[in-house]
């Protein structure tokens, strides 16, 4: 109880001039995930305060096809730890733009070897956009000491940007890089990248065909030809059926300005197409229709969305 008890008396924290979108404060933790953990060195100036580069910058990336920008949204952590001797009364107050949104993470934690508490003082902002030097800055005081401190530092943004027809993928890429940015941008992992031959790869992670599963990647000399999306039954009765209106949906974001005529089985209620339906957007093919498909231990006739170069 004592170590929520100082927790509650001891630390008060304001914030001026920012949006704020939560705070967390978690006081029967003694690890705070983005928090430097207890275990951790860090150096100290002579207030023990922790110390920080003045400037630090950071960068990401947005990925933009032909039809989706998709920023890499990172989080940063900013902020210092303060040492404090057991029962001091340990206050933060952030100064930061206007502007800025971020979360907000205290925690304290005893340092056994140092014999003092740890308040981390820290906001966690999403890195997705460009930023110039901001001035971002605390004001400590220890109340039981009436001393007060400032610590602040500069913080950049640089965003680069990265252009493919598809996801993240451009055709004409080699496979070796197609794995990597495929396996990058989703949560699977690389041992669901299956390759079937030199030129055909089968990997679980579609994008754009409704209730799909699965895409396949053709490749011609090295080069990525062809993507095809589409679902690999659990079982007979498995069937690929979404609404017209979702496929519709997915047309018209890959720049369709026309719709397929669908039919329907009154019994089962699944929708098909009697013919292929193809149209063209950006430089870029796509059509819908049955396809054959043989993965290592099954093989199936269904339809699916086939990407290509017009």
């Amino acid at each position: 109880m004592k170590y929520t008890l100082l927790l509650l008396i001891g630390f008060s924290i304001l914030v001026e001039g920012c949006k704020k979108k939560q705070t967390e404060i978690d006081p029967d933790e003694t690890n705070i995930p983005g928090i430097p953990p207890v275990d951790s060195k860090p150096e100290f100036d002579t207030d023990f305060i922790s110390l920080k580069d003045p400037e630090k910058v950071y960068h990401t990336t947005i990925h933009k096809t032909k039809f989706e920008t998709v920023p890499e949204i990172d989080s940063s952590l900013i902020g210092w730890t303060v040492l404090a001797e057991d029962g001091h009364k340990i206050e933060g107050s952030w100064v930061l733009p206007s502007d800025l949104e971020y979360v907000d993470k205290y925690a304290m934690q005893w340092d056994q070897i140092l014999q003092k508490w740890r308040h981390n003082f820290y906001i966690e902002i999403k890195v997705e956009k460009p930023l110039a030097l901001l001035d971002v800055k605390l004001n400590i005081k220890n109340n039981t000491l009436n001393k007060t401190f400032s610590r602040s530092q500069k913080l950049s943004v640089v965003v680069q940007e990265k252009e493919y027809d598809i996801s993240m993928l451009n055709f004409g890429m080699g496979k070796s890089e197609a794995k990597e940015n495929e396996i990058g941008r989703s949560v699977g992992s690389g041992a669901n990248w299956v390759e079937l031959s030199p030129s055909l790869v089968m990997y679980g992670e579609p994008t754009y065909f409704p209730e799909a599963r699965t895409r396949q990647y053709d490749f011609t000399e090295g080069r990525l030809t062809k993507v095809s999306e589409f679902r690999f039954p659990y079982s007979e009765t498995d069937v690929h059926s979404p609404e017209p209106e979702t496929w519709n949906a997915m047309i018209k974001h890959l720049g369709g300005t026309e719709f397929p005529q669908y039919s329907k089985d009154e019994k089962t209620g699944v929708y098909s197409l009697p013919e292929d339906f193809s149209w063209t957007s950006k430089g870029l093919k796509f059509t819908i229709g049955e396809r054959y498909f043989k993965g290592n231990d099954r093989e199936v006739n269904t339809l699916a969305l086939v990407i290509e170069k017009q």
